[in-house]
């Protein structure tokens, strides 16, 4: 835990450095979140598994932030065809998952008139589930553990398919423990999410349907996922998305080309990367964006960071791999 701290610290510090020094290059920032609470203390009841822990004013300052260093917001584009400035520096806004919780957004976008884009894993408008990771984080916090265990735990249960994995869940904490719904932690109905995709603000995008690990598929499976989401939004929207967020952030080529094939122009990692221009990095006819994932700490997000061209923590992962 010392040397986890330690390293924030110098990833922090050199950041920073690094643009002091070097000043900012115009870029494309894709900026990565999931829930959004209204205030840090409902974070407490541990209903959700921590990523971010958002808060409705966390968001509005980490939107003046970058207001306030000349970045323009943007939604969207068609790769190839809509082009950015490459004199500017543009902010990208992505929420994952699809999460209930994510209407407390709107009024701080319709503030700034700013939009962003949803990725929507769709068999969850239906399902009446909430995600294993935000059960298995609750329980085990009831039981006293800390946040450091119950991460290595749910490293380990990502190497399982999804319904081994909530079958761990309904045997260590009982057959309802899936369907404990709370508006913190539980997804949009479809009715919901109709509506909230109606607004002019708010894009969405491909999460596939049931936000299996894609890497632990068949190409025939990978392929359904896809497809199968693809179909719903289509019969929801009127439109099928063209751009998708990979579960978990994993993906490898022959991945990204049956999204491509199933229509989607533009994916999206998580690695903590700026996208320079021109924007392309293509695979297999997709352009793949990275994507940076700010996260509260001590109540506030270390934003200037994210205005750098050297990222440590991502450079140590480039090396090591």
């Amino acid at each position: 835990m010392f040397l986890k701290s330690l390293l924030n610290i110098a990833d922090d510090l050199s950041s920073n450095i690094y643009v002091k020094m070097f000043g900012e290059k115009p870029a494309l920032n894709t900026f990565l979140f999931h829930a959004c609470l209204e205030k840090s203390s409902d974070y407490k009841h541990n209903l959700l598994y921590p990523q971010e822990r958002l808060t409705v004013q966390d968001f509005r300052n980490f939107i003046h932030f970058f207001l306030d260093q000349g970045y323009v917001f943007t939604g969207p584009f068609t790769a190839g065809v809509d082009q950015l400035d490459p004199a500017k520096k543009y902010g990208l806004i992505t929420f994952d998952d699809g999460y209930y919780n994510n209407l407390n957004l709107l009024p701080v976008l319709e503030e700034f008139n700013i939009p962003a884009l949803f990725f929507v894993p769709t068999d969850y408008l239906y399902n009446g589930k909430i995600f294993w990771s935000d059960a298995l984080y609750f329980y085990r916090k009831q039981s006293g553990q800390t946040d450091e265990t119950i991460l290595k735990e749910v490293m380990h249960l990502k190497g399982l398919r999804l319904s081994e994995i909530e079958s761990y869940i309904r045997t260590n904490f009982g057959k309802h423990a899936l369907y404990v719904q709370h508006d913190a932690n539980r997804f949009m109905t479809e009715q919901e999410f109709v509506q909230f995709a109606r607004h002019p603000l708010v894009h969405i995008g491909n999460h596939t349907h049931t936000h299996e690990v894609l890497t632990n598929l068949s190409e025939e499976e990978v392929n359904k996922e896809f497809r199968t989401a693809q179909d719903i939004l289509q019969k929801l929207l009127g439109r099928q998305p063209d751009w998708v967020s990979y579960p978990n952030g994993s993906f490898n080529e022959r991945i990204i080309a049956i999204a491509a094939e199933a229509g989607m122009h533009t994916g999206i990692s998580t690695i903590m990367e700026k996208n320079y221009f021109p924007l392309d990095h293509y695979i297999h006819g997709q352009l793949l964006l990275h994507r940076f994932n700010p996260l509260v700490q001590d109540g506030k997000i270390a934003l200037n960071k994210f205005r750098s061209s050297f990222q440590l923590k991502t450079k140590l992962k480039q090396w090591i791999n």
